[in-house]
């Protein structure tokens, strides 16, 4: 607040036994207005009127509109929950409030379609013999003529099993069945990008690149009371490429199922929750797969954002500033994509209650140890949102061919970049 002269002094105002204006408000807000406690103490109320030189017309108008104030045909405004909380002092002004504004999930909406293809693990094939996978193969998986093949990756997306794959001891066939995704018509994991597919706008100087990818993970406990989800995003564009949830799986399981979708998006990273059965998540991911790419938690409360040497989101996930409002202004400022609509169901089913806490609306009247232990996927996209935010845009690049200066293909390149700038075309 700026200086003024004409600012009484506090002690010269002597005690306040009732409320008592000590700075004239206007037509914005009130000024600045003490008024006694029943505890004996004195509340001050400040607002946007004690500072008239700051607050101009033309900047509490800024403000309104930045907050979503809507300005009626006669000229005055309806003023929004969020600019209600933040400048009028009213403490349940977002009681009930969506978290996620309409008018940010009517433009994610015009992205929402159907997954390009599903697939799921299959550890049932560890249990198969040679001759039963070669006579009834599973779905999405076949047998190769390959006497040193162990499992790879065929250009259909299905697994091909070697013979060595069954030289293996059965447990270890297991292990190596959580390793990899196979495509399945009812598969838990649903993919919208595919791990190959380029980026829409590439430089000029770029043939193709390999992307990176991101992946967050909220925990359940596996009892049918609540998902455990995985959620993927493009960490250049942050676009949503897959999601998992099941309120089924055991979170060991969940920890194998997410070191296979990481594996199968080019070794995304991935951030799984640290709290409760998040441990079991993290522990299966490292020390059984030895998985290469955990996110490790930051200091946040400095310059530079420190890693440390812990493993996945500390926890608060909902409740966390730290991590659901950085979702939040994404959501805002449209830098994510979404394409699930399951997920975009999800998300405006998130208000704010009395206190300002985010909640989902179906616990608003629940304890705030219950609201955290609730998972689902809104928590892995905030999570894969904030893993990306750590991720380069590609792993690799591979640079388009250029033709040597001064040569007949340099100079019919530039004859054609000169015949899409006469026709006003971007090169």
């Amino acid at each position: 607040m700026s200086t003024r002269p004409d600012m009484p002094d506090p002690m010269a105002v002597g005690p306040v036994t009732r409320e008592t204006v000590l700075i004239e408000g206007n037509r914005h807000d009130i000024g600045l207005v003490a008024r006694p406690l029943s505890s004996g103490f004195v509340a001050v109320d400040l607002g946007m009127g004690a500072d008239p030189e700051v607050f101009t017309d033309e900047v509490v108008e800024s403000e309104m509109r930045r907050l979503g104030c809507r300005q009626r045909p006669n000229g005055t405004w309806q003023l929004s929950w969020r600019f209600r909380k933040e400048y009028l002092r009213d403490a349940e002004a977002s009681a009930g409030k969506p978290v996620f504004d309409q008018e940010w999930m009517d433009r994610q909406a015009a992205s929402l379609r159907d997954p390009l293809y599903r697939m799921d693990v299959d550890v049932t094939i560890a249990e198969l013999t040679w001759q039963q996978a070669l006579a009834d193969p599973p779905e999405g998986v076949r047998v190769v003529r390959d006497q040193g093949e162990v499992v790879r990756r065929l250009p259909d997306q299905s697994i091909g099993l070697g013979a060595a794959f069954w030289r293996l001891h059965p447990l270890e066939r297991r292990r190596e069945a959580w390793r990899w995704l196979v495509p399945r018509t009812r598969g838990r994991v649903a993919v919208w990008v595919p791990p190959w597919q380029q980026p829409a706008y590439l430089p000029s100087t770029i043939e193709a690149v390999t992307r990176c990818f991101a992946g967050g993970s909220d925990v359940g406990e596996g009892v049918a009371a609540s998902d455990s989800t995985v959620v993927v995003l493009a960490a250049d564009t942050k676009e949503q490429a897959a999601e998992f949830a099941s309120n089924t799986i055991r979170p060991a399981d969940l920890g194998r199922i997410a070191c296979a979708i990481g594996g199968y998006f080019n070794t995304a990273l991935m951030c799984p929750v640290r709290k409760m059965h998040g441990l079991t998540v993290i522990r299966t991911m490292s020390d059984e797969c030895a998985y290469p790419a955990i996110w490790h938690d930051r200091i946040a409360d400095r310059v530079a954002q420190v890693p440390t040497d812990r493993l996945g989101w500390r926890g608060g996930e909902v409740t966390s500033p730290l991590l659901f409002g950085g979702w939040i202004d994404a959501m805002q400022y449209s830098r994510v994509i979404l394409h699930s609509s399951t997920l975009w169901r999800q998300m405006i089913q998130y208000i704010y209650d009395v206190g300002g806490r985010i909640t989902h609306q179906a616990l608003a009247d629940q304890p705030v140890e219950v609201r955290e232990r609730h998972g689902d996927l809104v928590v892995g996209a905030a999570l894969a949102y904030r893993a990306a935010l750590d991720m380069p845009r590609w792993l690799r690049a591979r640079k388009r061919d250029v033709a040597p200066y001064g040569s007949l293909a340099w100079r019919d390149d530039v004859y054609e970049r000169q015949q899409l700038q006469r026709k006003g075309e971007q090169w």
